[in-house]
């Protein structure tokens, strides 16, 4: 009788060791996230990415500053950086659609930014009679048109197939390094 009891306890034990051997084996016991939850954690937790610089130049003349006197003849060059960054926080499920048989992801990605905005380096140009270095209502007039300029520029650069393209090498590197294989991205913007 003890003989049989061990006989049986044995193929049990050995039964059990089969079944989990196999489930591991299988996956079973580990939840399957699917390819849309991983990309969209993964973006996610990446939030706000610089995904390029713009280096700009302005120039700014006495005609474009008004307190001026008539006799003054100044031109600024300006250099400005502006960083192009997306905030992937913002992506929700259904902005990405994937077609597993032809290996495609579409992404849509919230609208591009231009972050931090700042001067490298201003410079005067040509003045006919000096006052720029001690008058600062002037000076700051100058940066403030050239800002103005600036800003301009970069709203009509939101959209560009340059930006498209910066934001479409992140996200297929991104999805590269997530998933482990090769997709084809199409980033839709907005």
């Amino acid at each position: 009788m003890p003989l049989r009891i061990l006989i049986i306890l044995i193929v049990i034990i050995l039964l059990v060791g089969a079944l989990v051997l196999w489930g591991v084996s299988n996956n079973i016991f580990v939840t399957k996230e699917s390819i849309e939850s991983k990309i969209i954690y993964g973006l996610r937790h990446v939030s706000k990415i610089i995904v390029g610089k713009y280096y700009l130049q302005t120039v700014v003349d006495h005609r474009e500053i008004k307190s001026l006197r008539p006799d003054v003849a100044v031109l600024f060059k300006i250099e400005w950086e502006a960083n192009v960054s997306v905030d992937f926080s913002k992506i929700e499920p259904e902005d990405i659609t994937i077609d597993k048989d032809s290996k495609v992801i579409s992404v849509r990605v919230p609208n591009i930014e231009f972050t931090e905005l700042s001067i490298k380096r201003p410079e005067l140009i040509y003045e006919k009679i000096p006052f720029y270095r001690n008058d600062e209502e002037i000076r700051n007039q100058i940066l403030e048109k050239a800002k103005l300029d600036v800003q301009d520029k970069l709203r009509k650069l939101r959209n560009s197939s340059y930006n498209i393209a910066l934001v479409e090498a992140f996200v297929r590197s991104f999805i590269k390094k997530t998933l482990g294989e090769e997709y084809s991205v199409n980033v839709i913007i907005g």
